[in-house]
């Protein structure tokens, strides 16, 4: 890994993204509006779910990229070996030029695969974080509903159907709350 800055950096954006959804619930909560405080929580976990997103979408792009360079490696190893194959005594003095050219290439390829291995290893730790805070403010948004009766507990439970009694379903969505996915773990 890089050094402790790129770790710094995601701590501190994890704990960016928690201080912001605190300051922007306490806001909501002062307007003591349940439905309001609900939507301010659903709309900042569409963010970060966006976000998440965002980070996954260019975590596959530096894999690829990475895959590219550790197959270059791999192939430029293998012609390597040939030339030291060639002979026991070692490569051919006609052909030295062309195998240090060749070990040149392959050293070079093998720090283009460290950099782009810790690259990516680094942008996984940031989607990581990303995800965590999403899942915590998911949790957050979900006990927010049930501690307020916005959504009921049994509502939640998985494998469920319909709420025990009524038959009917969780009521109609509050006017401007949209129902709000639970996500699965």
């Amino acid at each position: 890994m890089r050094s402790g800055a790129g770790r710094m950096a995601i701590v501190l954006g994890g704990a960016t993204l928690v201080i912001a959804g605190l300051a922007t619930w306490e806001r909501a909560s002062r307007a003591n509006d349940p439905v309001a405080v609900a939507t301010v929580l659903r709309d900042e976990l569409r963010e970060t779910r966006a976000r998440v997103a965002a980070c996954l979408v260019t975590q596959d792009r530096i894999a690829m990229r990475f895959e590219a360079v550790a197959m270059r490696s791999h192939s430029l190893r293998a012609e390597v070996e040939w030339f030291e194959s060639l002979d026991p005594r070692g490569v051919p003095g006609v052909l030295y030029p062309s195998y240090l050219e060749l070990v040149e290439e392959f050293n070079a390829s093998v720090t283009e695969w460290e950099r782009e291995s810790t690259d990516l290893v680094e942008y996984a730790g940031r989607c990581r974080s990303l995800v965590g805070a999403h899942n915590a403010e998911a949790d957050s948004l979900q006990r927010y509903l049930v501690e307020t009766g916005i959504w009921a507990e049994d509502w939640l439970e998985p494998g469920f159907d319909e709420p025990a009694g009524s038959g009917e379903g969780p009521p109609a969505e509050p006017e401007g709350l949209p129902v709000v996915p639970v996500p699965e773990d």
